[in-house]
């Protein structure tokens, strides 16, 4: 009677061109991954943008994300946000501008964001839409009084994350520096529904900008409906404009 294939047998069993290929391929993975991350999901790619889901061998997770572009103004955004210690702003690892872009190693932060929440339960309760609106505060608060200061001109349900025990501002793609210089066609950013009537129009933005962000979330997040909406993006700014809250 046969007896059981050990380890080292199995090893043997595969063709030596096989063996050859298999150890190139671990060496190169060991050789770009150095630190032991290796990525496991891809969350998102487009416009120029890359993130990916990473874990390593004890399991621990975080966030790698890589603008395909080199941009000093983004860099210099995610480089104060990687001294700022806020429980309400997810924490940024590492900025480091590679021949590809702009790569960025962040935490992740387990729960789902206030879009999902509220497309899949409705309004919140008003206890906890209190509760969202001040940890969200207190998060824009610490962008406001860093060094440079930071507009996050992007502020919705998106970038949002409702933790276990807090919640995060997760997402900075198009924030911005106080000081920074900005074109004329980077200056008109955003999600139509949620941006500031100054911003619709291409006008130069404050800390202000992001408070009526952050009204019109937290007014979503407490009816389930927005203030502003209509057929297409342009025609929902121009509302933020001209108009007043349905």
């Amino acid at each position: 009677m046969q007896g059981s294939q050990s380890e080292s047998d199995a090893d043997d069993a595969f063709p030596d061109n096989l063996k050859s290929d298999l150890t190139a391929l671990v060496e190169d993975f060991d050789r770009c991954n150095p630190d032991g991350w290796r990525p496991i999901r891809v969350l998102k790619e487009r416009d120029g943008e890359r993130t990916e889901l990473q874990c390593d061998d004890q399991g621990r997770k975080r966030i790698r994300k890589l603008f395909c572009r080199h941009d000093d103004a983004l860099r210099q955004v995610y480089c104060t946000l990687s001294h700022i210690d806020s429980p309400y702003i997810v924490r940024i690892r590492s900025v480091e501008e590679t021949p590809d872009g702009i790569e960025i190693i962040r935490d992740f932060v387990e729960g789902r964001t206030l879009r999902e929440v509220i497309d899949d339960r409705g309004p919140l309760s008003d206890g906890k839409a209190r509760t969202t609106l001040i940890e969200i505060a207190r998060g824009v608060q610490a962008l406001h009084s860093c060094t440079p200061s930071i507009i996050h001109r992007d502020l919705n349900p998106n970038n949002i994350v409702m933790g276990k025990q807090v919640v995060r501002i997760i997402d900075f793609g198009i924030a911005r520096a106080k000081n920074s210089v900005m074109t004329q066609t980077s200056s008109v950013l955003g999600t139509a529904h949620y941006i500031s009537p100054e911003q619709a129009q291409g006008k130069e933005l404050t800390a202000a900008s992001d408070i009526y962000s952050l009204g019109i979330v937290l007014y979503e997040a407490a009816t389930g409906k927005l203030p502003f909406d209509g057929p297409d993006a342009v025609s929902v700014a121009m509302k933020q404009v001209n108009d007043l809250p349905a």
